[in-house]
């Protein structure tokens, strides 16, 4: 299970569980080693309140992180070490049931700041 929505202007929350950690696990080595990666999402989830998102891209596209929305697809663009840092902080949660610290990254999206936050939930 992997979930995204926006609690609020300021904050972007990716949650999911132990099959979702292996999930995003091989989305952000995918987007590591070839510069780019997409995976289609399953659960419902909304960037806003009418604005859904059915698949998530991350991209190795340098300094400083971005956000771009466009029809229903979200993309990540990360610099290169917080996608390296990501893989390992997903592989840890797999065993050790947490992601912890819950920041990911700070985004600039159409001028604003939004701060991604990841949840881990034992629930399957």
């Amino acid at each position: 299970m992997i979930r995204l929505y926006r609690d609020d202007e300021d904050a972007l929350t990716l949650i999911f569980n132990k099959n979702g950690s292996i999930e995003l696990e091989k989305l952000f080595t995918q987007a590591f080693q070839e510069g780019e990666a997409t995976y289609s999402l399953i659960i419902e989830s909304f960037f806003d309140k009418k604005l859904i998102i059915d698949s998530l891209t991350i991209s190795d596209q340098g300094f400083p992180a971005e956000l771009g929305y466009n029809h229903k697809h979200l993309e990540m663009r990360l610099d290169r070490e917080i996608i390296d840092f990501c893989i390992m902080r997903f592989q840890q949660s797999k065993t050790g049931n947490e992601f912890f610290p819950a920041e990911i990254a700070d985004f600039d999206y159409n001028g604003h700041e939004i701060t991604l936050y990841a949840i881990f939930e034992e629930n399957d």
